[in-house]
């Protein structure tokens, strides 16, 4: 077959951008911040997520530029700026709780082996930071 390359896009219906809705950067809910951390999201700012207008979810958009661990800011500055870990709650939890192994099949066809070893180092490092806030 043939291979063709571009880009995806899906529109969401009645949701806002977040710096059309006058957010800032540091208006991101600990979910949307935490989620950037783990794949390390290079690109994240008010006009690559957006507020649904009837329910108020948070739809993070433009995945682009991500598993950049190799930069500190991309996800530890994320991570520190997480005030209450518990506000992440099941999703600190299954992160940590999940097998090393389903990560690395999951990622295996998606990312380099060196992205990967940098994704566990970091994945080790906000586990035990957040864990030390936690307690």
């Amino acid at each position: 077959g043939e291979t063709a390359s571009g880009s995806l896009a899906y529109f969401f219906q009645d949701a806002q951008m977040a710096d059309k809705l006058g957010l800032r950067t540091a208006d991101q809910p600990p979910k949307l911040i935490f989620f950037d951390a783990i794949i390390a999201n290079a690109d994240r700012h008010t006009g690559n997520w957006m507020r649904h207008d009837h329910t108020g979810e948070i739809l993070a958009i433009d995945h682009n530029r991500t598993f950049y661990h190799d930069l500190g800011w991309t996800w530890w500055d994320r991570v520190k700026s997480i005030q209450n870990p518990q506000s992440i709650g099941v999703y600190f939890y299954r992160f940590k709780n999940l097998p090393g192994k389903t990560f690395k099949d999951a990622l295996k066809d998606l990312i380099t082996s060196a992205q990967y070893k940098a994704f566990q180092n970091a994945r080790k490092t906000m586990i035990h930071y957040l864990d030390a806030k936690i307690k």
